[in-house]
C-alpha cells in the first residue's frame, strides 16, 4: 500500500507539489477536475486544458490572489451597499419598542445578513470554474455540491421564515421593495464574475 494525499489543483490548494514532495512517505497525489462530479470519467478535452504544474510555484498564484482580493472586495461592497439601502428605507413597518431609525437599522442588519450568507452560497457557482461560464457547465453537475447548499439555503430561510426565530435573530419582516432588491444583490455576484470571465480577466495570463 503506497501513501498518496488528495491535491486539489492550483489556484484551489494553498499546498504546493513542492511541499507535498517534502512530505515523508508519500508516493503520489490525487487531483480532480471539480466541476466533474466525482465516479465520472474525465474526457481527454478536459485533462488536456490543464496546464502543466511548475514545482516551484508558490502557494498563490497571481491568478488565485487577484480572484481572493477582487471577489472579496464585490461581496463585502454588495454587502455594504445592501446595509445603506436598508438604513434609507423611507416607510419603515411599525415594530414594538422600536423608533422608526432603529427599526431601519434592523432592516439594514437583516438586508446584509442575507446578501452575505446567500451571495457566499451563490458564488460557489462562480468558483467551480475559473475560466467557463456556469451556464455553459450548469448548476447540477455535482449533486453532492448542490444538495450542500441547498441544506445550507433552507436552514437561513427557516430563520427567516419562522416568527419566534426571527424574534430571536431580531429580523424583521422586509417591506417587498427592499426584498427584491436584497434578491438582486444577492445573484450580483454571478453577474458580476461572468463579465469578468468572459473579458477573460477572471484569470492570470499563465492559467
Amino acid at each position: 500500500m503506497e501513501m498518496t494525499l488528495r491535491w486539489y489543483g492550483e489556484g484551489n490548494d494553498s499546498v504546493t507539489l513542492e511541499q507535498i514532495r517534502q512530505i515523508p512517505g508519500v508516493a503520489g497525489v490525487i487531483t480532480a477536475l471539480h466541476d466533474i462530479p466525482a465516479g465520472e470519467a474525465w474526457t481527454y478535452e478536459d485533462v488536456m486544458k490543464r496546464k502543466p504544474v511548475k514545482a516551484s510555484s508558490g502557494i498563490f498564484t497571481k491568478g488565485m490572489t487577484w480572484r481572493i482580493i477582487y471577489q472579496g472586495i464585490m461581496i463585502g461592497l454588495l454587502s455594504l451597499a445592501a446595509f445603506v439601502i436598508g438604513i434609507s428605507t423611507p416607510n419603515p413597518p411599525v415594530i414594538e419598542g422600536l423608533t422608526q431609525e432603529q427599526v431601519r437599522v434592523e432592516i439594514g442588519q437583516t438586508m446584509t445578513f442575507i446578501v452575505l450568507a446567500f451571495s457566499e452560497l451563490i458564488h460557489v457557482f462562480n468558483i467551480r470554474n475559473n475560466k467557463e461560464s456556469i451556464f455553459k457547465i450548469g448548476i447540477g453537475g455535482n449533486k453532492q455540491l448542490f444538495w450542500a447548499i441547498g441544506a445550507s439555503a433552507m436552514l437561513m430561510l427557516v430563520i427567516l421564515a419562522i416568527p419566534v426565530l426571527r424574534a430571536i435573530f431580531s429580523i424583521p419582516v422586509l417591506p417587498m421593495d427592499r426584498i427584491v432588491e436584497t434578491i438582486a444583490l444577492v445573484i450580483a455576484p454571478v453577474v458580476i464574475v461572468e463579465i469578468f470571465k468572459l473579458l477573460k480577466i477572471n484569470t492570470s495570463k499563465d492559467e
